[in-house]
């Protein structure tokens, strides 16, 4: 289905995406309502006065040219940086696999029915039976 899609549908009538220059020349013209820049991948979502969106890369080094445009032609602008510290994303990457180690654990002490019998498969359970003990037959 996939491939029969690729082959059937062309993109030839599909507009390419818009570079940065185009974008800082739609602030300089007017027709950006409001942008918002991620600073963390480097990507800048505006949407036009028409409600289209339009989402661009830039390179690090243009940051300061955006802002200026932005600032220029008065378009309101949220800068969204780089989240927090790398102890709690790497705290929310640890704690599946540590969850799953203390559920393994449950399991397996529900499974020796509690307490610490891990290690107590080959020992006998039978009792001793004293010399004076009554033997009852049936």
């Amino acid at each position: 289905m996939f491939v029969a899609q690729r082959l059937v549908v062309s993109d030839e009538n599909k507009a390419p995406p818009p570079t940065f220059p185009q974008l800082v020349s739609d602030i300089q013209s007017g027709d950006v309502a409001r942008a918002t820049i991620k600073t963390e991948s480097n990507e800048v979502s505006a949407t036009l006065k028409d409600g289209t969106k339009i989402d661009t890369g830039y390179i690090p080094d243009d940051s300061q040219a955006l802002t200026d445009a932005l600032d220029q032609a008065h378009v309101p602008y949220e800068v969204k940086g780089i989240p927090g510290s790398p102890w709690w994303s790497s705290l929310i990457w640890l704690a599946p696999f540590v969850l799953f180690i203390v559920f393994w654990i449950y399991l397996m002490n529900r499974m020796q029915g509690g307490g610490s019998k891990v290690m107590s498969f080959g020992k006998s359970r039978a009792k001793r039976m004293a010399v004076d003990a009554p033997k009852i037959t049936f």
